[in-house]
């Protein structure tokens, strides 16, 4: 998404994250305090932060154009799976060598015939999509 809809997104909803990728780092947008805030992290894993002059609401560097992901916050199965039986989205990451899966899963009201394995309930990263149901 683009940085006008990343930033709209966080006017709605200032708990969620956004990333992006550029040559060797990822930089990350997020509200705190009602100020947007950025950090990045270097491709050795060093956390970059970037302060804001006084008064600066918004880091400068970041062109309109800029593709901009979701960063996703894994929830316990349980948390998802209440979160199910009201109505609502839930995806689930599962990766697995062994078997030869990397796959991610949409389970929502429309597919009642969905069967899930225990190693999936276990193993899996569980999220639950913002505003789908």
């Amino acid at each position: 998404m683009k940085t006008s809809e990343m930033i709209a997104m966080l006017e709605d909803n200032p708990n969620m994250s956004f990333s992006r990728k550029s040559r060797d780092r990822t930089f990350f947008v997020g509200v705190r305090s009602g100020y947007f805030v950025e950090w990045a992290i270097g491709t050795n894993g060093e956390t970059i932060k970037h302060s804001l002059p006084g008064g600066l609401k918004f880091f400068g560097n970041t062109s309109t154009n800029a593709d901009w992901q979701l960063v996703r916050e894994s929830v316990p199965v349980w948390e998802a799976i209440k979160a199910y039986t009201e109505g609502k989205t839930v995806t689930c990451d599962y990766t697995s060598e062994k078997y030869g899966c990397d796959k991610t899963f949409v389970i929502n009201r429309r597919e009642p015939g969905l069967h899930m394995s225990v190693l999936l309930l276990v193993n899996g990263r569980w999220y639950i999509e913002e505003g789908q149901s």
